[in-house]
């Protein structure tokens, strides 16, 4: 599916960029459980976060983070797959549609829905991996 930078994410990149914050801030990867397609508008209170059957949130690491320079167009790539394992069915709503990420104020960063069909863990050991990808391209596409 196709990652999402909302708008919030998008201001908040941007604030990196140029300098106006000084540092990054932690980030968060958590699955959410209901049937949402991310949008540009979203906000991280859009999202249901997964809870039960031993599901717990990753924390990101900025180092971790690589980026391809030189790509066209250039993306970076999250170095490790992060991979949820489950002790046994999730509580309801039950089905995993999505990941999200959020920052340490909670500000929605990046949501992706998952490839289909949407995934709902019912035993021990059942698991989902993804790894977070985001790519920038100039506005001619390159």
């Amino acid at each position: 599916m196709t990652l999402v930078m909302p708008n919030v994410g998008e201001a908040k990149a941007l604030d990196a960029l140029t300098g106006k914050t000084a540092a990054a801030t932690p980030w968060t990867l958590d699955l959410f459980s209901n049937n949402r397609t991310p949008a540009n508008t979203d906000v991280a209170a859009d999202y249901t976060v997964v809870t039960g059957g031993g599901y717990a949130q990753k924390s990101l690491t900025a180092a971790t983070w690589g980026a391809a320079v030189g790509g066209s167009p250039t993306t970076a790539t999250y170095g490790t797959a992060q991979t949820f394992t489950f002790t046994g069915a999730t509580d309801a709503p039950g089905t995993i549609y999505g990941y999200y990420i959020r920052d340490s104020a909670g500000i929605l960063i990046l949501a992706e829905r998952l490839a289909s069909p949407p995934f709902t863990p019912a035993s021990n050991g059942d698991s989902v991996t993804v790894t977070p990808k985001i790519t920038l391209a100039s506005s001619s596409g390159d």
